[in-house]
């Protein structure tokens, strides 16, 4: 059974304070000297406020798959205090209301449970693994449920009699002064460390991965292959909970070839690619074993155009070119994770470039010279692609 010395037991008793009640009000478990150094016990006597001396209460447990059952969860409770119990059918009792949802690569979970005055109380936790989540959330509702039950205690009349006080006689003017007692040894003791506690570090804020993708895109006007390579940026505490950001580095590349049979410009060639950034940003995740992410990014860079002209039958010297790109883009993600830290994923959505060029051969030096458009940009273009993702830190 796990144990908690009695400054992280205060701690962790503080939190199950209702956040309209004042610090103050949390009574820290009494520390007995005569027990292990560094383990903290509650008092042996009424040690809970119904007739079989325990706690009744139910549990409200939700997780993902990859997590312990809800009876993992109680038993790892009833380890941890004498003073809970499953309550019998109809009994009326206190609910914990357990939540566990993937957190990027780690897990976080949440515990709610309301006090004998309705006041509710939610304390959060996150770990690398939910079975360690689920013993932190084990852990602290174990003292909150102690530190209601000696609430209850505390609020109940005593059945103890009070001993009459002896009258009180003048004293003599020959009489010593009275003496005061010394300090009990236990005043002058130097406190004990806390030991260290079992639970997990509080979230991380920030998570870090990396992955790529395959895209095929119309925003260039015949569908071309992209390759891109990104680093994103998981945000897991606040109302950002479960955002991504996104940075990706983006090739795409096709070509033009003029047929033979063009008079004017047949054998003629030109071949795009296009070098961006692209930055997106999906503000929330729904799901959890498959998760789906509305998102919405913008992209920037060079398109550069390498075209060989042919006039009438006859080559020209290479030219290049060099022009800037911009395009917004609205889109859906779907996730699914098929190890702790590896997802595989899927992008679908729309492209609408700021930037619009029309790549053309002309021939110049005649009244009316004839030209062959070979690429127009259009307004709006739609890209699907795959990966994968790798969680870092």
């Amino acid at each position: 059974m796990g144990t908690v010395g009695g400054h992280a037991a205060t701690a962790l008793a503080l939190l199950c304070l209702g956040q309209g009640q004042a610090a103050a009000q949390a009574k820290p478990p009494v520390v007995d000297d005569a027990a292990e150094p560094g383990v903290t016990s509650q008092p042996s006597t009424g040690s809970a406020p119904n007739a079989r001396g325990t706690v009744p209460i139910r549990v409200a447990y939700t997780a993902h798959d990859e997590c312990p059952d809800s009876n993992a969860f109680l038993t790892r409770l009833l380890e941890r205090t004498a003073q809970a119990r499953v309550a019998d059918p109809g009994e009326v009792a206190r609910t914990l209301v357990v939540t566990i949802r993937r957190d990027g690569t780690a897990s976080s979970g949440q515990i709610s449970l309301a006090d004998r005055n309705g006041v509710t109380s939610t304390r959060e936790v996150a770990a690398s693994s939910c079975d360690q989540v689920v013993t932190a959330l084990a852990l602290v509702a174990s003292v909150c449920i102690a530190e209601g039950a000696a609430d209850s205690r505390s609020a109940a009349p005593s059945s103890t009699p009070t001993e009459p006080r002896p009258a009180q006689t003048e004293a003599s003017p020959d009489a010593p002064p009275p003496t005061t007692p010394s300090p009990t040894g236990d005043a002058n003791r130097t406190p004990r460390p806390p030991p260290p506690s079992d639970a997990p570090a509080a979230a991380k804020a920030v998570a870090v991965a990396a992955g790529a993708n395959a895209e095929i895109t119309s925003a260039y006007d015949k569908l071309s292959l992209a390759l891109r390579l990104f680093g994103e940026l998981g945000l897991g505490l606040g109302p950002l909970h479960d955002a991504t950001l996104r940075l990706s580095l983006l090739y795409a590349t096709n070509s033009a070839h003029v047929d033979e049979s063009d008079a004017n410009f047949g054998g003629s060639d030109a071949d795009f690619s296009w070098w961006l950034a692209r930055v997106g940003v999906c503000p929330l995740g729904l799901g959890a074993a498959l998760k789906l992410r509305p998102c919405v990014g913008v992209e920037g860079g060079l398109v550069h155009t390498e075209s060989t002209y042919v006039a009438t039958g006859t080559p020209k010297p290479p030219t290049s070119k060099l022009q800037p790109w911009v395009a917004g883009l609205g889109f859906l993600r779907l996730q699914v994770r098929v190890f702790d830290a590896v997802w595989l994923e899927a992008d679908g959505g729309v492209s609408v470039p700021f930037t619009r060029y029309r790549f053309s051969f002309v021939r110049s030096g005649t009244p009316d010279p004839p030209e062959r458009t070979v690429r127009e940009v259009p307004a709006a273009g739609a890209f699907g692609a795959i990966g994968f993702g790798v969680g870092l830190l």
